[in-house]
């Protein structure tokens, strides 16, 4: 059975066997169950109809029997009893199917023969007459209303038919004459096909032709689908479905209860024969299907084969272009799905070959990248560093290759720190060029020569990096930015502000008088917010004015410089983290080393952030005038 697996031309022809199989096989169900249900249908309306046709025709011969019967009494009841006698030879005689006949006269329920006739010699006569009149006494007690009879004779080949008329209704007079019958002429009319048979049952449901009881397969059916209980309903017809005899024949049949004589008739037929037509239909069906199959399987070997061969056309191609030859394609002929298949892998060989092209190209702009990250890299200082009493523990998260976040520490003199940040507009290659001229600047800046101690302001790197910003980048792009120089020894900083979020200064002593002033006595820290002095974003106006602010800036204080990414960032909630966050986060860890003091702030970030992506650079700086809080 591997190669079934293997191949697949087994496989579709297989597949188109099994097809061709199961549409022929459904059909052939659906058409059997649909002739029997038609000829079942068929069959119980046709049974219904012969048997009453049947039975009608019989009720119509002992019809005419009985009326001959009628005919004789009425003609001699008024007779004397040899001349009455004669009249009843002649009708016996004349009647060929009768063979017997006696006439009685009922007063006060009591019989008294009058005249009786048979072909056959006198003992045996008088014994039948005796039997005739016990079988009519009998049936009058039961049916007093009745005046018409049909039983089984006293011998098996023959009837009992009686009949009454009225002779006077005031003395209960009634003149009956009772007649016995060969059965001849009614099995004559039973003359049925081969595969069917009928039973005549008398009203005490024995078999009216045979002269005895029924058989017992027919005790049993009328027993178990309660037909006998149905005709003495007076029902008139009915179909009694499928059953089996007790040679597991299974047959099927109808009844018709005779309107005038109370007998049944009961007609069956075997489902052998009843299916006959089924059977002839389903071989047929057979042949046919045989003949299908096999033009199925040449049809679909002949189909397989073209198809086979188109799709190994593709085949071969996509194993060439595995192998990397992008130039291939495919020849397929048609309209159909195959033909689209060559046509997508011809468009997949030339979009790999964009896409090899454009891979290259990425990997370019990658190693690019790689080089401008580590370029920017070194603009930016340790995360920890020290100079003098000086003592600075940064963090930086760029939100993508290349960051837009600057900050920069040079000592321009003894005792003497410039400390530089600053956030450009948006992230990536066009931030990190922002930054590039802000490294350049502020590196510039530092290296300047000092006149007579006067040292370069931070207006004045302000104003420089606004003017280079625009020269290059014409307000294209902008950044914020925060200048500030520190003496340790006189306790001052000087600083300037370009759009860029204030930093907070924290003094040790909580007491610090510089707390109690303005509206910050209730926190613990003073945030560089001159509002007057707080210039616009560099990059904008070449011609924007920055100004000086001064302050104290004393041993043991410590500053926190930030860019807008820390407090602009988002948890999975997309709420903001929040300068008010930051303020509570400062104020819980404020008492801990610049160390501990950057991390737990950074750490209460992420834990808020929860993976969620930066939405920009975020940078942090701590900054401390006391070396004794360096570890």
């Amino acid at each position: 059975m591997k190669w079934l697996t293997a191949s697949l031309r087994a496989k579709f022809f297989m597949m188109t066997f099994v097809i061709a199989f199961a549409t022929i096989v459904t059909m052939g169900l659906l058409q059997s169950r649909v002739l029997t249900q038609l000829l079942e249908s068929s069959f119980r309306t046709t049974s219904i109809e012969t048997s009453e046709k049947i039975g009608d025709e019989i009720d119509g011969l002992i019809q005419r029997w009985a009326l001959s019967t009628v005919y004789l009494l009425q003609g001699i009841y008024p007779l004397p009893e040899e001349q009455a006698k004669e009249e009843l030879q002649r009708l016996i005689d004349i009647q060929k199917d009768f063979t017997a006949g006696d006439v009685y006269l009922e007063e006060s329920q009591i019989l008294t023969l009058k005249s009786s006739y048979a072909i056959d010699d006198k003992k045996e006569n008088a014994q039948r007459s005796e039997l005739s009149k016990a079988w009519l006494e009998k049936l009058r007690k039961k049916y007093t209303d009745r005046l018409f009879f049909v039983d089984i004779g006293t011998r098996p080949d023959t009837l009992r038919m009686a009949r009454g008329i009225p002779v006077s209704v005031t003395e209960g007079k009634i003149f009956w004459i009772i007649v016995e019958a060969s059965k001849k002429s009614i099995l004559a009319l039973l003359n049925l096909q081969e595969g069917m048979k009928t039973f005549v049952l008398t009203e005490s449901m024995q078999d009216f032709l045979a002269g005895k009881a029924p058989p017992a397969d027919l005790q049993k059916l009328l027993k178990a689908r309660r037909i006998d209980q149905l005709i003495k309903l007076d029902l008139g017809s009915g179909f009694f479905g499928s059953y089996k005899d007790s040679k597991n024949i299974a047959w099927q049949g109808s009844y018709y209860r005779l309107p005038s004589s109370g007998l049944t008739l009961i007609l069956q037929q075997r489902e052998d024969a009843l299916f006959a037509p089924l059977k002839y239909q389903v071989k047929e069906t057979a042949k046919w299907a045989a003949l299908i199959l096999l033009l199925a399987a040449l049809i679909s070997f002949g189909s397989a084969e073209a198809l086979i061969n188109r799709l190994e056309k593709v085949t071969l191609a996509t194993q060439a272009i595995a192998r990397g030859q992008f130039s291939t394609r495919i020849e397929v002929a048609g309209n159909d799905e195959i033909k689209q298949l060559g046509d997508s892998v011809n468009t997949m060989a030339g979009q790999l070959v964009h896409l090899l092209d454009h891979e290259k190209d990425l990997v370019r702009l990658e190693n690019e990248l790689n080089v401008a990250n580590e370029v920017q890299g070194s603009f930016i200082p340790q995360e920890l560093s020290q100079e003098g009493a000086m003592v600075l523990a940064s963090s930086y998260r760029s939100a993508s290759e290349c960051g837009g976040d600057f900050w920069g520490h040079y000592v321009i003199a003894p005792n003497t720190h410039m400390l530089l940040v600053g956030d450009a507009t948006g992230h990536g290659l066009p931030a990190a060029l922002v930054t590039a001229i802000a490294y350049a600047t502020g590196h510039l800046c530092s290296s300047l020569p000092q006149n007579s101690g006067q040292f370069i302001t931070p207006s004045t790197v302000l104003s420089l990096l606004n003017r280079a910003l625009y020269d290059s980048l014409k307000g294209k792009l902008c950044m914020t930015f925060f200048a500030c120089i520190i003496n340790t020894k006189d306790n001052t900083m000087t600083y300037s502000n370009g759009g860029h979020p204030f930093p907070f200064v924290i003094p040790r002593n909580p007491e610090d008088p510089r707390l109690k002033t303005g509206k910050r006595k209730t926190k613990p820290f003073i945030t560089l917010s001159d509002i007057k002095k707080n210039g616009q974003p560099l990059g904008f106006d070449p011609h924007s004015v920055y100004q000086n602010s001064e302050v104290e800036f004393m041993p043991g204080d410590r500053m926190l410089m930030y860019t807008d990414g820390i407090v602009e960032c988002f948890n999975p909630e997309q709420k903001q983290w929040g300068t008010r966050a930051l303020e509570k986060s400062l104020q819980k860890n404020m008492t801990l080393s610049p160390v501990l003091f950057r991390d737990r702030i950074m750490s209460d970030m992420e834990e808020f952030r929860a993976n969620t992506p930066l939405p920009d650079d975020a940078t942090l700086v701590v900054i401390s005038s006391d070396m004794e809080e360096a570890a």
